[in-house]
């Protein structure tokens, strides 16, 4: 039974009905430990092609990328995902990348600023954290303001579950926008591209009256999502470039009999 999951959310957050299945808590410990949902749809995936022979002899293989696999999809605006180093420019990158937890040389990125990871049919999170890396973006280029948001559909309603920064170079840099990628890749060595994570708590909100409606604040509100965007809000820059490679996300995850 789904016991940590409130599947009633308000109005706005579509609730599925779900099929039997189990609830996994996938409880934050550090950046990149095997606890997240992303770990654990891969270790899914992997051990699926383990019976299944899809691996050479002798190789046990301990996760897979799940997007690769089929377990989510990986959805991005028509600029895709491309990436640079020192000696190429805008190679077309592999969107699944922007999920593996191996990082990728050099310099990676979405063109139009957001991307979509969404869970197979059925599989419902309610997510609690969540991490980034940074995807080798400079002091420049690198995040300062972005949003995480929650569906049921790639095609929305989307519901704000976290929110840093905001849109507009404005000042000072301390207040109004999100500092941690910024500050990380000053400290990154010239010869270095920097990819540092770092990771986010999801609050659980709460539920406002306003002219008689109710809406949901910024948080998870105690309800299931399916679908999960991030989306930017601001680089120094001031570009629609999007300098990502690395997601995990944490919570209490339902996923359906298989």
């Amino acid at each position: 039974p789904l016991v940590h999951i409130d599947v009633t959310p308000p109005h706005q957050l579509q609730a599925p009905v779900l099929p039997p299945g189990q609830v996994v808590q996938c409880v934050y410990q550090h950046n990149w430990d095997q606890n997240g949902v992303l770990y654990f749809l891969g270790r899914m995936a992997a051990v699926a092609a383990l019976q299944q022979g899809q691996f050479p002899a002798g190789q046990d293989q301990e996760w897979v990328n799940p997007g690769m696999a089929g377990m989510v999809r990986v959805h991005c605006g028509d600029g895709g995902y491309k990436g640079y180093d020192l000696e190429t420019w805008d190679v077309p990158l592999a969107k699944e990348l922007v999920i593996d937890r191996q990082e990728v040389p050099g310099a990676s990125f979405f063109g139009d600023g957001y991307f979509i990871v969404e869970l197979g049919p059925n599989f419902q999170l309610r997510p609690l954290s969540y991490t980034l890396r940074n995807g080798g973006g400079t002091v420049s280029a690198c995040i300062t303001g972005w949003v995480l948001e929650g569906s049921q559909s790639v095609e929305g309603p989307w519901h704000t579950l976290d929110h840093h920064g905001c849109t507009g170079n404005r000042l000072p840099m301390a207040i109004h926008q999100c500092c941690l990628f910024n500050d990380a890749a000053k400290d990154t060595p010239m010869d270095e591209w920097p990819h540092h994570s770092f990771s986010f708590p999801i609050e659980q909100g709460e539920i406002v009256e306003v002219a008689g409606e109710h809406h949901p604040t910024p948080g998870h509100n105690n309800c299931g999502f399916r679908v999960f965007r991030v989306r930017l809000l601001q680089n120094r820059m001031d570009t629609n470039t999007m300098y990502i490679q690395g997601l995990e996300l944490y919570g209490d995850l339902f996923v359906p009999n298989m």
